[in-house]
């Protein structure tokens, strides 16, 4: 399996990497910029934390998470269960219902705000240079 590393002197603020160009599946890697859109929103009042979202059968996903159970469909949680979910559990259905409230186009081009390098569909990406932002 391929990986990457991304080195930072913190004094001095030179940088390398290696295999840092490769692209790879960003897997639970997309939760990060996908808070940080929401909270942002959030922040800038676009989206309010107290909203409440239904589970429905578009956003069930298998893997990791607490909400996956097709029993929990009509489900409801805030914006703010969402976030703590996506990120506490690494919850692929929070992350999804997120997707859903504030659009898969809005987080990629957040993304290229922050520096991510190249997009690719669904939730793929290049070397996403995050800790600018951080």
């Amino acid at each position: 399996m391929p990986f990457w590393n991304i080195f930072i002197d913190l004094h001095t603020g030179r940088e390398f990497g290696i295999n840092d160009t490769e692209e790879f599946f960003a897997a639970s890697t997309f939760k990060i910029p996908l808070n940080l859109y929401v909270y942002d929103s959030i922040r800038e009042g676009k989206i309010d934390a107290d909203t409440v979202l239904e589970y429905t059968e578009e956003d069930f996903e298998g893997g990791t998470g607490v909400i996956w159970n097709k029993e929990s469909f009509g489900k409801t949680f805030t914006v703010r269960e969402l976030l703590r979910l996506s990120i506490v559990y690494s919850d692929n259905v929070a992350v999804n219902m997120l997707l859903r409230c504030v659009g898969k186009a809005n987080v990629k081009n957040y993304m290229r705000e922050l520096g991510g390098i190249r997009l690719m569909t669904e939730k793929t990406c290049l070397v996403l240079r995050i800790w600018h932002y951080i």
